[in-house]
C-alpha cells in the first residue's frame, strides 16, 4: 500500500504531512484510509510538502494530541486543512495600506477575480468568484454578479443594479459611486474565508447565489486590560516624467495627412480648429506642462486604537480608527473613520450573550474630468476647443473649480445581539442582525464650467436590513469517530 510506504519514509516527511495522514486515518478509520483513492489524495499532498526531519517521538506526540480531540474538533481540523487555500492570511496583507475588502483578496485567493477600473481611491471595485454566472454586457450586469459579503454573520447590503437605470449613461451609478466595502476598518479583521463550496453556499440561502465571503472580526480580549495603538504613514509618488503634447504637435500630425492626400489644397484653405491656427498663442503652442499640476505627491495615514479586557465570563473590546488613501492624480482622495464596540458575558452557566455595534463614515474627493461630469448632467457642450495644455491654462481651469461643491459621504451601521446556550449535547442560539447604510451626494457646478448653465444635484439614499436567526440542535455521538448533528 502507498500509505504504508509513506509511513516507512516518515523520517523525511514534514510535520504538516504527518498531520494529513493522521487526520485521514483517525477520522475515516484505517480501512478507509488505505483505500486507493485516499492514498492518491495523500500522495498529492505529500508531493507538495517540503522535506523536513521528524522523529518517532514527535510522530507519537502528534498522534496522541489528535486522538484527544472531539469529533467536532476533528471535523474542524479537516475542513481547515483542505480548505486552507480559501482562507486569507490576514497577518500578512495587514502590513499593506489596503482600504477595501477587494484589495485584500486580490491575488491572494485562487478563483477570485478583482476588477479595479482605475487607480482613483474609493471607487467601485468588482469581484467575481470562479467566473460569472450570467453574461456581462453593462455595469448593471456586473452588480448583479457580485458575491455577498458577511461580517460576523451580517450580510452587507451593497448597491442594487437599478442604480444604473436612473441616469442615461451608466458611467457611474447615481450617488457617491463609492466602494461600500472600503468603509470598514481593516485592522479589525481577524479572518476572511471565500466560500465556494455549493453545500456551504446552500446553507446561506439565495443571497449567496454568486458566492460568499465570510469575514470574522476581533470581538473580545481576555486576560486583563489590553491597549493597542497602530499607526502608519506613507507617501505616494507620481510618475517621474509625463510627456504631454501641445497644439504644435497636433498641427504637424494633421499636416502629414494634408500633404499626403490633399496636397493640392493651399495651406490657407486647409481646415484647422481655431486653437491650431495661431502659432503665436503660447497657451496652446508653448510648453505643455499641465501634468506638473495634475500629478503630485500625496500623503496617507492609518491610525487604529483599541482597548479591551475581562475574563472568559465577561469581556469587551472598543476600537476606533481612521485612514486616508490618496491618489497621485487630480487631487483625489478617500478617507474613513470607524468606531466599534463588542461586549460578551455569561450571566448563567452554559448561557452566553454577545453583542456588537459598529459604525463608520467615508468621504471621497472625486476626480474633475469631463467624462464623469457630462455623464452626470446628461449634457454635452461643444468640445471643439480643449483646455490649453500649458500650466497657466490648467491652473485657470482649476480656479473655476474653487466655486464647485462635490460632497460624497457614506455612513454605515452594523450590529448584532445574540444568545448561545449549551447543556450537555443540547445547544441553541439566536441572533438579531442589523445592517444600515446611507449614500449622500451634493453637487454644484457653476456656469463657467457649463457654457453659462449651472448644475445643482442633491441625492440621498439608504439601505437597511433587519434579520433574525435561530437554531436548536442536538449532538449525537455514534462512536468516537462519527457525530450526528440534529438541527
Amino acid at each position: 500500500m502507498r500509505i504504508k510506504k509513506t509511513f516507512r519514509r516518515s523520517c523525511r516527511l514534514s510535520k504538516k504531512t504527518v498531520l494529513y495522514l493522521l487526520v485521514i486515518i483517525d477520522f475515516l478509520g484505517i480501512e478507509n484510509a488505505l483505500h486507493a483513492s485516499t492514498a492518491d489524495i495523500l500522495a498529492d499532498k505529500i508531493s507538495q510538502e517540503p522535506d523536513s526531519v521528524i522523529t518517532t517521538m514527535e510522530l507519537d506526540a502528534i498522534r496522541k494530541k489528535f486522538s484527544l480531540l472531539k469529533p467536532t474538533e476533528r471535523k474542524e481540523v479537516i475542513v481547515g486543512i483542505f480548505d486552507k487555500k480559501d482562507n486569507l492570511d490576514v497577518s500578512v496583507v495587514s502590513r499593506s495600506p489596503f482600504i477595501s475588502i477587494q484589495q485584500l483578496l486580490k491575488g491572494n485567493i485562487p478563483g477570485v477575480y478583482v476588477q479595479e477600473n482605475n487607480g482613483e481611491p474609493g471607487t467601485i471595485q468588482n469581484m467575481f468568484l470562479r467566473g460569472t454566472s450570467t453574461p456581462i454586457f453593462s455595469n448593471r450586469d456586473v452588480l448583479g454578479a457580485q458575491p455577498v459579503v458577511y461580517i460576523n454573520g451580517i450580510p452587507i447590503i451593497q448597491d442594487h443594479s437599478f442604480v444604473y437605470d436612473i441616469k442615461q449613461y451608466d458611467v457611474n451609478p447615481i450617488g457617491t459611486a463609492s466602494n461600500i466595502l472600503a468603509g470598514f476598518d481593516m485592522n479589525e479583521i481577524q479572518s476572511i474565508e471565500v466560500i465556494k463550496d455549493p453545500l456551504k453556499l446552500a446553507k446561506l440561502g439565495p443571497l449567496a447565489s454568486n458566492g460568499a465571503i465570510w469575514i470574522t472580526t476581533k470581538s473580545s480580549y481576555t486576560g486583563g486590560k489590553n491597549v493597542t495603538v497602530n499607526t502608519s504613514l506613507s507617501i505616494v509618488a507620481p510618475p517621474s516624467k509625463i510627456r504631454t503634447t501641445n497644439a504644435g504637435y497636433e498641427r504637424n500630425f494633421r499636416e502629414n495627412f494634408y500633404n499626403s492626400y490633399f496636397h493640392d489644397i493651399p495651406a490657407v484653405e486647409r481646415y484647422y480648429p481655431d486653437y491650431l491656427r495661431d502659432h503665436t498663442d503660447t497657451n496652446y503652442f508653448g510648453n505643455s506642462d499641465w501634468a506638473d499640476d495634475y500629478y503630485a505627491y500625496a500623503s496617507q495615514y492609518n491610525v487604529n486604537a483599541s482597548i479591551g479586557g475581562g475574563s472568559a465570563n465577561a469581556n469587551y473590546l472598543f476600537t476606533m480608527g481612521g485612514a486616508t488613501n490618496a491618489g497621485v492624480a487630480d487631487a483625489t482622495s478617500f478617507g474613513k473613520y470607524n468606531v466599534s464596540f463588542y461586549l460578551n458575558m455569561s450571566p448563567l452557566e452554559g448561557l452566553m450573550v454577545h453583542s456588537m455595534l459598529s459604525g463608520g463614515k467615508t468621504d471621497r474627493n472625486r476626480n474633475r474630468n469631463f467624462r464623469d461630469r457630462y455623464a452626470e448632467v446628461e449634457y454635452l457642450p461643444t468640445l471643439s476647443t480643449p483646455i490649453a495644455p500649458s500650466k497657466e491654462g490648467y491652473q485657470h481651469y482649476l480656479s473655476e473649480y474653487e466655486e464647485t461643491v462635490d460632497d460624497n459621504i457614506n455612513n454605515v451601521l452594523n450590529g448584532y445581539l445574540g444568545l448561545n446556550f449549551k447543556e450537555d449535547n443540547y445547544y441553541a442560539d439566536t441572533k438579531l442582525l442589523v445592517n444600515y447604510n446611507t449614500n449622500t451626494r451634493h453637487v454644484f457646478w457653476p456656469s463657467t464650467l457649463m457654457e453659462s448653465v449651472s448644475f445643482v444635484s442633491d441625492y440621498s439614499g439608504y439601505n437597511r436590513r433587519l434579520l433574525g436567526s435561530g437554531t436548536v440542535g442536538y449532538y449525537l455521538d455514534i462512536n468516537p469517530n462519527h457525530l450526528f448533528d440534529i438541527q
